[in-house]
């Protein structure tokens, strides 16, 4: 989806990152270094991806190509923005790799919940989490499914592959990451990314580039990030407001973990009522212990107007009538907390429990880290919820 203003200002590119607050004060620092020094890292190798697999889109018309991407999106014409394959490329390599990166970081955060881990409780960051919030299912399917939506620009894909490889390196610390050594990922967008994603995926699941100086030892080193083997993609084209019942039942039928980044509030501005619809359906169709995590622009980049009396009776009940501004999180949560219950013997239940809300929170890149053109920092709100 389109970036939005909070993202976009001179003082917001490539400062340092602050360290985060830490779970416990027990670990060491040696511990602490060792972290750091993967996860930067880790960081790294995934702009190498994007950087690798489009060599040749980067050059002089690129810049170009981005400010005319930046003129479609701020007029909202998004058929033009993503009409061609050049823009997808464009796209891609200006905002799919800070996204990705701070994707990374928010799936590393939640892990204990994607892989069926409750957290301990953290003073440090008590406010994240939220009470009352149901039982864990008891078991993980050793291959974890995540569905995207609006997330065909490739910033998921590679996120995803970065989180299964840290995974992969970290079962000591990380309970049941053992489990989780292979995932598919299926990738829903209006427009038409395969081909931005077919390059993105085969750059994640090949050997990296070796440098014709690297010696025999480095090169026979060289590994892809995740095996073929154990990350597997499929995308389609497709609005997901037009989903069937039925359609929707059979793309989330077994799935751990369902996003939606930096999506939702395009599509509360799309459509508040089928928006809604899609949200209540996506309750009756999903099966217990799925996540849904919403990413999106925090505060008021992030609010949708509800038009007269007619359309707030008709989409939201319960909200006042009149044409009015609503945060895009006040929508989310009164849609699924108190509109999407079911009835038993002791009143109205709601279908999802709240696990993880904060209006705002930054990524922020290293300096130190390497890549063609300039990236930004990240500024986002972040809600996680739990089918119930």
């Amino acid at each position: 989806m389109a970036p939005r203003g909070g993202q976009s200002k001179a003082k917001n590119k490539r400062i340092a990152e602050k360290p985060s607050k830490l779970p416990s004060k027990e670990i060491s620092s040696a511990r602490i270094s060792k972290v750091t020094v993967a996860t930067f890292e880790l960081e790294q190798l995934l702009l190498h991806i994007f950087k690798n697999s489009f060599p040749s889109r980067f050059n002089d018309s690129l810049p170009p190509l981005i400010q005319e991407v930046k003129k479609h999106l701020f007029n909202r014409d998004f058929d033009r923005a993503f009409g061609s394959n050049e823009y997808l490329e464009a796209y891609a390599l200006r905002w799919s790799p800070s996204r990705a990166l701070a994707y990374l970081h928010i799936f590393k955060d939640l892990a204990p919940y994607i892989l069926d881990q409750p957290p301990a409780e953290n003073p440090e960051r008590s406010d994240l989490l939220v009470a009352d919030a149901g039982p864990l299912s008891n078991s993980i399917s050793p291959v974890m499914k995540v569905v995207c939506l609006g997330g065909g620009a490739g910033a998921e894909l590679v996120a995803l592959a970065g989180f299964l490889h840290h995974l992969s390196l970290s079962p000591d610390t990380l309970p049941g990451s053992e489990q989780a050594h292979h995932m598919t990922v299926e990738l829903i967008d209006i427009a038409d990314w395969s081909s931005i994603l077919q390059e993105l995926i085969h750059g994640l699941t090949s050997v990296p580039p070796v440098s014709k100086y690297a010696s025999p030892a480095a090169a026979a080193a060289a590994l892809p990030l995740v095996p073929a083997s154990c990350y597997k993609m499929a995308s389609h084209k497709q609005d997901m407001l037009d989903y069937s019942p039925e359609r929707l039942s059979l793309l989330v039928k077994g799935t751990r973990l369902l996003t939606l980044m930096f999506t939702l509030n395009e599509l509360y501005s799309t459509s508040i009522s089928g928006t809604t619809k899609f949200l209540l359906t996506l309750g009756e169709v999903s099966e217990k212990g799925m996540l849904l995590l919403v990413v999106d622009s925090p505060g008021s980049y992030s609010t949708v107007k509800v038009g007269g009396p007619k359309e707030a009776k008709e989409t939201l009940a319960g909200v006042e009538q009149g044409e009015k501004r609503y945060p895009m999180n006040w929508l989310l949560e009164h849609t699924l907390l108190k509109l999407s219950c079911s009835g038993n013997d002791t009143g109205q239940v709601s279908k999802w429990g709240k696990l993880v809300s904060e209006e705002s929170r930054w990524y922020r890149l290293p300096q130190s880290l390497k890549y063609p053109i300039e990236l930004e920092n990240m500024r986002y709100q972040i809600h996680l919820y739990r089918r119930l």
